[in-house]
């Protein structure tokens, strides 16, 4: 029973839990009576686990492990006198504002914040993040078109203006606006492009970054207007310097053997 899909059995929902397999088993007269403690025993010992999924991505693209192994080889070992960054973007971050201040902490009480707040439009994230220092290179602004891309890497060719810059970015269509490829093109080979064979999320070790940003966040109940060009006053909105030591990716394990033919394997709890 637990081993089917519960949408063909019992119910819509797709995944089991302890009660209603209990409920089912006693239902269909597999037993005359069970509690949830036995149901749970009884999937240790067989080590089922129904409440966990695993998922993969498919690629019809023949060279998909050998273009994983070559971006994770530039984590692992980029060329000399060359700075690897990873480039990925955040879009319809809120900006929500309380209307009135929040209450500190007590002894016994913990800080108060009221449920409701005021919107004020959403933003998107630019980030860069250098793979060897874990440095973050980040741009706020309203939208996130080819415009903000050529920003954010005249933005790290500012930052790094010696040596060349490898920056690795998934196959979104901005990546190859042609003003960014001419842009790309006038540097005479100091600035590159690597891109994520399709579909890869996994090699992009700043996607976590950008979707739960480590930089100082505002105070409760603060709103920071916005300059003409999107950015921000506030440090979240500008964070450009960043440091994200905490940040890492198992690389050593995508650049193994365990990448099986063109699928990449993630599992969901």
């Amino acid at each position: 029973m637990a081993c089917s899909p519960r949408a063909e059995l019992w119910g819509t929902r797709t995944h089991w839990a302890l009660r209603p397999l209990a409920r089912a088993a006693m239902q269909w007269n597999f037993v005359r009576g069970i509690s949830k403690s036995t149901v749970h025993r009884w999937l240790s010992h067989a080590d089922l686990k129904p409440h966990r999924v695993r998922r993969w991505l498919h690629s019809p693209d023949p060279d998909f492990r050998a273009k994983v192994r070559r971006i994770v080889r530039l984590y692992l070992h980029p060329p000399r006198g060359t700075r690897v960054i990873c480039a990925d973007e955040k879009t319809h971050l809120q900006i929500l504002e309380s209307l009135h201040p929040a209450r500190p902490m007590r002894p016994g009480q913990p800080m108060r914040v009221e449920q409701t707040y005021r919107r004020h439009g959403v933003l998107a994230i630019l980030a860069g993040l250098d793979v060897r220092t874990g440095r973050v290179t980040a741009l706020v602004r309203r939208r996130r078109r080819h415009q903000e891309f050529l920003a954010l890497l005249q933005a790290l060719r500012h930052r790094w203006p010696r040596g060349r810059l490898i920056v690795v970015a998934d196959n979104l269509s901005i990546h190859t606006h042609p003003a960014v490829t001419a842009w790309i093109d006038a540097q005479a080979g100091r600035v590159r492009l690597a891109f994520l064979p399709a579909p890869c999320v996994v090699a992009q070790p700043d996607r976590t970054l950008v979707q739960y940003p480590r930089t100082p966040m505002p105070q409760a109940g603060q709103h920071h207007d916005l300059r003409s060009d999107g950015s921000s006053h506030h440090p979240l909105w500008a964070s450009v310097g960043s440091h994200c030591p905490a940040l890492s990716l198992d690389l050593q394990r995508l650049s193994s053997p365990a990448i099986s033919g063109s699928r990449i394997y993630g599992t969901v709890h």
